[in-house]
């Protein structure tokens, strides 16, 4: 068969001819590429193949894919040819379709060969051609070559921005070429970076609005999305380009994302240009306050087009809009919680409150109290701070509309009240939602649960499990109403269908694992329910039903404890295991969860199942990623409706742009993707909750975890791996005898890796999980060596790890300076704070195990290769917020550092003052309790220095806030409280300790730094023990004042609210220390000083009994 037959065999609709002629072309590509190439540019070009139309829009597609995989021929010769042959084909081709795809070949070309001096004038001097069609032809190769070789044209900026300016800006030309020179523009405009180069195409904006404007006034919607599509590409990437013309971008995009006559399609992509301002130029978008306060009401406007469809009480879900999938509503949704993300609460919530309140007074119009609803749930992550300040006025409002007489009302504040429990479940201090509102939430959800309409029956449940977060809701906020919440979930779970169901059983999990124990009285109806769904639910469309049953069920087993659930445990487990379900399914995953989960309750019962389990979890984290890069072009396009970010049949598809190479599509196989992250989870979960009783695992899992460090195509995995490598050391240390290398070994294989994978991690949240694992290691590594395992990091070693360490600490502090510094705004949200604090303290922690194990040996080390680096960060001109870290390392050293520290401690004591003397709380935090460190460890070196630091501790009491527990200024607080505690203990010869103790006792009981408060409660009944009579006083005449600040630590301990304030070990010498003074203190003092205390106070005595 000769090569044109071959090609053309290849479009033959005969299934069985098409693959006969892809072997045979794949088998020609191979072994004569040149010949090929021959072939398809005769098929290619018009003035050698004018009549066969078919195989000349095909051939140059095969062309281009053949230039990029194989390259050009060397001969000079055929290069020459072959570009003066695609020339001609763009002027003497009469299809446009094909005129495009013969743009792609001359860009591919003009990438592998950059010798092509005509082709840039030839282009040009085609955009002046009479025809507009060959006009728009060279602009689209343009835009072709901006995409393949984008940087080259950077050095042409100067002509082509006239040449595209003269399309853009001229009213005379045609439309279609006013587009495609737009295209054009902005595909080359991200190119470029220097403000010069760029400032010039800035007046094309206001011409580019006219042309959208027309176009839109034309009923050209499809030549409107292109303008829109391009206009969004450079947005992205040149935000300060819009700047002197944001208010007139602004205004044209919200009028034509408000205009109802339009397609969804365009108005969504207006829309998504609007935020792409808001997010890629937010300082500029927060400094124009008229355009802020106009975006408002027309996002509130978008999410309130809804329809009034009567079948909506009977769907579960909604159907989307026929063209994007999209309806205008759920596009305004998601834009409004954009917009909280990007500019804040301190600027949206005084913007949208007044709207929100005038739609919720609307009583004629359900689908504005509805968007009001729904736009109250959608800020609350964006607006937390701000939005959960005002929630004691706005909540009673919400909650009124659950029993609005209309179902989608009731439906829009289920939504609103279970994002509220969900995004306000962790609050930055104080009580959370559920603290603050069970009272009022629990009471008015209940009855939702008995909904009449299913859809808000499921929902109610949804918001259930919401607000019944383990880690966000405690027992004593479900109790008071455990039996109505449970039976009415059991009702749903019987008289519902399996979508209620779903949520349902989700809500029973949520609310035994909140009351734990208590959900005995409850567990024999439940559990053969659950057990009932898992085994009675057949088909396809339960599997989600059966999955949430088997989480059920293991949830029970948690909350109820091994002795409840050890009989059902066995015939569940049996179940699980012999349970089919689809391999790469979400059964699979909930299979997998609740059989770790059960491991959890069992402990060492559940040894017997591992041999069951490890090795399908070992399976599934070490698949191989199915990831292919392919090629993309028009016809992928439009099947694809120009999405950048799509998902079919379990792969993910991203189109991304390679330099030198254009658009490329990366497909990626998920739910292996999914699979592997599960089972690297899962084998943590077990490494962490079975301890010594994996041990048989730790070396088949290390084989299969150590590798995925490395894994390049999800950050998760890399974070995982290394965590699980953290525990899997651990449940090596627990499973051997002290006399065991195993251990060691383990320490050994993983340690180098982990810390390599740590330097070279590039993802922030990667680099938070990493760091966290190698603190861990050592942390597991300092435990194990003080209870006797010969295992360590060496000494010799140590220098090089201190180097990594600080290296990424340093990368870490230069972020979050940036941060600092960009931070136009006071309460303007630092970007990755969080991550960029909690990889310092990770870093400070990880050098704080070895300076706790290596103790005064690391001294040397310390004064060597940690204190110059972290010197500069210690100066009091440096952030306080970033300094107090590195104070931590300084109080480590202090406490640890036995005899090697007298030398070198006036130099440390220099930096703990001037923290002391700061204004910023978390200096004075971390400084205080250095302080505090000194007086109990700092011998006769740190004698001459014991009263010029009380002096400065004390003057900080002095200075912070006392009268609200949920404020640094409270937390350092205590601290220097704590401090001033050991001042009296360990140096009271050379401080007025009778004075300084009254004044300390009154500062009790402290709470907002619950490890220091249980720290000092701790102290005190240390003092009381020795009969420390600077604090009782002369005839004990404080005695009624100590007694009274028992009872409030007492009382504090058992409010349930808070953290606890007294370990379990300093309560019990407490109830010790009151029977022995009762027994040998004059009875007429103890008589007197019980007196005096308050009823309450005697009652909290009384639960000691």
């Amino acid at each position: 068969m000769v090569h044109t037959d071959v090609i053309r065999a290849l479009l033959s609709n005969d299934n069985t001819v098409r693959r006969q002629a892809e072997s045979t072309y794949t088998q020609i590509k191979a072994h004569q590429p040149m010949e090929l190439a021959t072939t398809l540019l005769t098929l290619t070009c018009f003035q050698t193949n004018s009549t066969d139309v078919e195989t000349r829009m095909f051939a140059p597609v095969l062309l281009r894919r053949l230039v990029e995989t194989e390259g050009l021929p060397n001969d000079a010769t055929y290069r020459a040819q072959m570009k003066t042959q695609l020339l001609a084909t763009l002027v003497q081709e009469t299809q446009p379709p094909i005129r495009r795809k013969v743009s792609h070949v001359v860009a591919q070309v003009a990438r592998q060969d950059a010798s092509w001096p005509e082709l840039l004038p030839s282009i040009v001097q085609l955009t002046q051609h009479p025809d507009p069609g060959m006009q728009v032809t060279a602009l689209d190769v343009l835009a072709t070559l901006a995409e393949y070789t984008g940087a080259k044209l950077k050095l042409h900026h100067e002509q082509l921005g006239n040449v595209f300016a003269s399309f853009v800006a001229s009213p005379t030309a045609c439309t279609e070429a006013r587009v495609a020179a737009w295209k054009a523009l902005s595909a080359f405009v991200v190119h470029l970076e220097s403000s010069d180069s760029l400032q010039p195409f800035s007046h094309l904006l206001p011409p580019f609005l006219q042309l959208l404007e027309g176009s839109l006034q034309n009923h050209d919607e499809v030549a409107a999305r292109e303008l829109l599509t391009s206009f969004l590409a450079m947005t992205e990437v040149h935000p300060s380009l819009l700047m002197l013309h944001l208010d007139l971008i602004g205004n044209a995009m919200l009028s034509t994302a408000q205009a109802r006559s339009l397609s969804t399609d365009t108005r969504t992509l207006a829309l998504e240009c609007l935020l792409a301002l808001f997010e890629h130029a937010t300082q500029l978008f927060r400094s124009s306050k008229a355009l802020l306060e106009a975006v408002v009401p027309c996002l509130l406007a978008l999410l309130a087009e809804l329809d009034d469809v009567p079948a909506w009480v009977d769907q579960f879900d909604d159907h989307k809009d026929e063209g994007t999938g999209v309806r205008v509503c759920d596009a305004g949704a998601g834009a409004i919680d954009r917009v909280a993300h990007s500019v804040g609460g301190k600027v949206l919530v005084p913007l949208i409150m007044p709207y929100i309140a005038q739609y919720l007074e609307e009583s004629t119009s359900w689908q504005r109290q509805h968007a009001a609803l729904f736009a109250l749930g959608l800020m609350a992550e964006g607006s937390k701070d701000y939005l959960f300040q005002v929630l004691d006025v706005w909540l009673p409002r919400i909650l009124d509309f659950l029993q609005h007489p209309h179902p989608r009302i009731r439906h829009a504040a289920l939504f609103c009240v279970g994002q509220f429990a969900r995004d306000f479940g962790v609050v930055a201090r104080g009580k959370n939602f559920q603290t603050k509102y069970h009272g009022q939430v629990l009471p008015a959800l209940l009855p939702l649960l008995s909904d009449a309409v299913m859809r808000n029956r499921g929902s109610a449940a949804s918001v259930m499990s919401n607000f019944c977060h383990p880690e966000h809701c405690r027992t004593q906020y479900i109790l008071a109403m455990l039996d109505p919440i449970l039976s009415a979930l059991f009702q749903a779970l019987q008289t519902s269908p399996r979508q209620v169901q779903e949520q349902a059983i989700t809500a029973v999990a949520c609310v035994a694992k909140v009351v734990g124990d208590a959900f005995v009285l409850h567990y024999s109806v439940f559990m053969p329910v659950a057990a009932h769904l898992l085994t009675q639910s057949q088909g396809k469309q339960y599997a989600l039903l059966r999955g949430k049953a088997m989480e059920c069920v293991a949830l029970i087993g948690q909350a109820v404890g091994k002795e409840a659930f050890l009989n059902d445990a066995k015939a569940v487990m049996d179940i699980l295991l012999r349970h089919e379900t689809d391999d790469s399914g979400v059964e699979l995953q909930y299979l997998t969860q609740a059989c770790v989960r059960i491991a959890s309750v069992l402990q060492e019962d559940f040894v017997a199942y591992l041999p069951l389990i490890v090795p399908k979890l070992l399976q599934q984290a070490a698949t191989k990623p199915d990831v292919v890069l392919v090629d993309w072009n028009d016809e992928t396009a439009a099947t694809d409706d120009d999405d950048d970010d799509d998902e079919h049949d379990g792969i993910h598809e991203i189109v991304v742009d390679v330099q030198g190479q254009g658009k490329k599509k990366l497909q990626i196989q998920t739910s292996a993707l999914q699979g592997k992250e599960l089972g690297l989870n899962m084998l943590y979960q077990l490494a962490l909750d079975l301890k010594g009783a994996f041990v048989a695992y730790v070396e088949p899992a290390l084989n299969v975890v150590l590798p995925l460090l490395k894994f390049q195509y999800l950050d998760t995995v890399r974070m995982l791996s290394g965590l699980t490598l953290a525990k899997l050391l651990e449940a090596a240390i627990a499973g051997s005898v002290v006399t065991s290398t195993a251990p060691h070994q383990v320490l050994e294989l993983i340690f180098e890796p982990l810390l390599t994978a740590l330097i070279e991690e590039g993802d922030l949240e990667c680099i938070v999980g990493l760091s966290e694992a190698v603190a861990s290691v050592l942390e597991a590594t300092r435990a194990a060596a003080d209870n006797g395992y010969r295992m360590g990091i060496p000494l010799a070693h140590l220098p090089t790890v201190f180097d990594k360490l600080l290296a990424v600490s340093h990368a870490s502090v230069l972020r979050r300076v940036q941060n600092l510094s960009d931070s136009a705004d006071d309460d303007e949200e630092e970007v990755n704070a969080e991550d960029e604090e909690a990889i310092l303290q990770n870093v400070v922690d990880a050098i704080g195990w070895t300076i706790k194990q290596y103790k005064h040996d690391i001294v040397p080390l310390f004064v060597e290769h940690v204190a110059p680096v972290v010197n500069p960060y210690l100066e009091p001109s440096f952030p306080a917020v970033i300094r107090a870290h590195f104070i931590c390392i300084i109080d480590d050293i202090l406490e640890f550092g036995g005899a090697a520290v007298p030398p070198i401690m006036p130099t440390l004591l220099t930096h703990l003052w001037n923290s002391l003397e700061d204004t910023n709380p978390c200096a004075i935090r971390a400084a205080a309790y250095g302080a505090g460190i000194c007086a109990q460890h700092g011998g006769m070196a740190f004698e001459p220095h014991c009263v010029p630091t009380l002096q400065r501790v004390w003057t900080c009491i002095q200075a912070l806030e006392h009268d609200r527990v949920e404020t640094e200024q409270a937390a350092a607080r205590d601290n220097c409280v704590s401090a001033v505690g050991k001042f009296c203990l360990y140096r009271a010869h050379l401080v007025d300790a009778p004075t300084l103790l009254g004044l300390w006792l009154n500062c009790l009981p402290l709470q907002s730094d619950a490890i220091e408060a249980r720290a000092v409660h701790a102290d005190l009944v240390t003092m009381v023990e020795r009969s420390n009579m600077d604090l009782l006083g002369e005839n004990y005449v404080h005695l009624a004042l100590v007694l009274k600040k028992f009872a409030d630590i007492l009382a504090l301990d058992l409010d349930e609210e808070f953290e606890p304030v007294l370990e379990d070990e300093t309560k019990a010498r407490l109830t010790a220390v009151l029977q022995h003074i009762q027994a040998t203190y004059p009875p007429a003092i103890v008589q007197s000083a019980w007196s005096s205390l308050s009823e309450d106070d005697q009652q909290v005595f009384a639960s000691l009994q």
